[in-house]
């Protein structure tokens, strides 16, 4: 899929959000995908995390190279459903893994996306860049000659 894109954007500059979107559709000539910004997502961290068992009860999960979501019509509780792994096609699966075991009760809250330019931790070299590129960002424009719609757009994510 990411191939299809790449090479498009090998060839065509899409400077702002609305010609990355139109980038994405041309980049495909059997299908059109239906391509969206999200404005918000929902928060399924907040919503499973108590639901979630704690890291040191998960035991295989974080190097295998296959994962299997399959129907545990088995499992104790409401959810059915497990995680099996493996490292290769010719090695032993392991026990299921069930990481939910109970439902949250309440529906997900929705967020905001988060800005373009966005550091988690506060890091320090992150903010340079970001205050370093909000610097050059004029002087680059003037001289690629960015139509004003790709200026203004651009010039929107540093307030």
């Amino acid at each position: 899929m990411f191939s299809c894109i790449s090479k498009y954007l090998n060839k065509f500059n899409a400077w702002t959000v609305k010609s990355l979107i139109s980038s994405v559709k041309a980049s495909y000539t059997t299908i059109t995908p239906n391509v969206v910004e999200l404005e918000h997502v929902l928060d399924m961290q907040d919503f499973y995390e108590e639901h979630l068992p704690t890291a040191g009860s998960l035991n295989n999960i974080s190097t295998p190279h296959q994962l299997v979501i399959r129907v545990d019509k088995e499992a104790a509780g409401p959810v059915k459903s497990c995680i099996t792994c493996r490292m290769w096609s010719n090695t032993e699966e392991t026990p299921p893994c069930h990481l939910l075991q109970s439902l949250p009760e309440q529906k997900p809250l929705t967020k905001a996306g988060r800005h373009m330019f966005y550091s988690a931790d506060g890091d320090q070299d992150f903010d340079k860049l970001y205050n370093q590129f909000e610097k050059e960002f004029e002087s680059v424009s003037k001289r690629f000659q960015f139509p004003e719609e790709v200026v203004q757009e651009w010039e929107g994510t540093f307030s």
